[in-house]
């Protein structure tokens, strides 16, 4: 293991080998005793370090349960894995049967609403119809020409 390896484990894990990926803590425990005397010093320094840090960090972090940890971690594990409910849109109600009628009634009223308005009826007609059949006749016979009588 080289120094910059070593330095850059105690930077990202701490001195705690136990910390650090299982290949390296294997690497770490079979070349530890091949680090020149030179180097060690340096390495010892940046170890005390490290072990410094770590022991202020410990005693900062609040003591919890490993099961605790444990059922928090389970249960992120499992909403990760978890399918995302669908939600449908609130339009695709419109396609089932009584979405259909919903719409159909809408479009309707709109279409009612769309249509011109009614021209009102003359009062001489309103006059004549609610009077005998004859008083019809002769309002109909009245405004045609002599022709098409």
């Amino acid at each position: 293991m080289t120094r910059e390896t070593f330095l850059r484990l105690l930077d990202a894990y701490g001195a705690d080998v136990t910390r650090w990926p299982d290949e390296r803590q294997h690497e770490f425990l079979q070349n530890s005793s091949g680090l020149t005397p030179a180097v060690s010093v340096e390495v010892a320094a940046a170890r005390r370090n490290a072990e410094e840090v770590d022991r202020v960090l410990n005693a900062c972090a609040p003591l919890v349960a490993a099961r605790r940890v444990d059922a928090v971690a389970n249960r992120v594990l499992q909403q990760i894995t978890e399918p995302i409910p669908f939600k449908k849109p609130w339009w695709a109600k419109l396609w089932r049967p009584e979405g259909a009628i919903l719409a159909g009634l809408a479009l309707g009223g709109l279409a009612t609403l769309m249509l011109p308005p009614t021209p009102p009826t003359p009062p001489s007609v309103v006059q004549g119809s609610q009077g005998a059949q004859g008083s019809i006749d002769s309002l109909l016979l009245a405004d045609m020409s002599p022709l098409e009588r």
